[in-house]
């Protein structure tokens, strides 16, 4: 592609996105005008420091974030959609009510952040570090967060419907009235995590570790528990509708009899040690 053809595609770039040309800043102009508290729309912000800036309500829609320092920044209702930000480090920042969809924050640092009732629908979260978050109703729909570590995560009441969990770390996170409907945690680590009133129906929890978790009233319509580890799970009150725990190991259990002539328990290791029945 010759200089003129490209620059051709650029300038149709921009009309289709509705911005002008000048929108994109060339790297010193943009980082003064977001300081500045201005709105700033696929901007190249690649490595600059905003940490404890307030950039609150501003936007940044498709903005490029990559490795950024926004620690302990305000970012309260910001839109970052699309943006780009690998790597980028926002621990203790605020992101209450942010729009994030579609935004990357792969192997991105939020450790300690809050992101209550901020949109992340079909974002990439994968290998980020979500350590000790403030998530209460969040909306992760479809977001793909694969290996995430979410530990001691305060989560109630968020949207993890459709996502991918896939060996994500929820050790001791708060998953309580989360809908996780149809969500993919394959091999997560939700030993000690609170799934009291979870909607887990659809999920696929094959050969994840659920050991001392509570899993009071929560749906469990369809879920697949295959090869899981429940050991010490406290489940009680759950609709275990189609369930799947074969091969499971629920030794020392706390779970109702009447609760274990619901699922499909074949070749699990039931509380009292004995081999589960597989049914005709």
């Amino acid at each position: 592609m010759t200089r003129y053809s490209s620059l051709i595609c650029m300038t149709m770039m921009f009309f289709i996105i509705g911005l002008s040309p000048g929108a994109i800043a060339g790297n010193e102009d943009a980082t003064k005008l977001v300081r500045a508290g201005q709105s700033c729309v696929m901007c190249d912000l690649r490595y600059e420091n905003f940490n404890g800036a307030d950039l609150s309500g501003i936007d940044l829609k498709g903005a490029y974030l990559f490795n950024a320092q926004l620690e302990r920044s305000s970012l309260v209702e910001t839109n970052l959609k699309s943006a780009v930000m690998v790597l980028a480090h926002l621990e203790n920042a605020d992101l209450t009510g942010a729009v994030l969809t579609g935004v990357d924050l792969h192997r991105a640092e939020l450790v300690g952040a809050t992101l209550v009732n901020a949109n992340l629908r079909f974002a990439r979260l994968v290998e980020t570090e979500l350590d000790a978050t403030k998530l209460a109703g969040a909306d992760f729909t479809s977001a793909d967060m694969e290996s995430a570590d979410l530990t001691n995560a305060s989560a109630k009441n968020t949207n993890f419907q459709s996502a991918t969990l896939r060996n994500a770390k929820l050790k001791a996170t708060n998953l309580e009235s989360a809908n996780l409907e149809d969500t993919d945690l394959r091999g997560a680590d939700l030993r000690g995590a609170n799934l009291t009133n979870a909607n887990l129906s659809g999920a696929d929890l094959s050969g994840a570790n659920l050991s001392g978790a509570t899993i009071k009233f929560a749906n469990l319509t369809g879920t697949d528990f295959s090869g899981a580890n429940l050991v010490k799970a406290v489940i009680d009150g759950a609709d275990f509708k189609r369930a799947q725990f074969r091969g499971a190991n629920l030794k020392d259990a706390k779970i109702s009899d009447s609760l274990l002539r619901q699922g499909n328990f074949c070749k699990a290791t039931m509380p009292a040690g004995d081999l589960g029945v597989c049914k005709k």
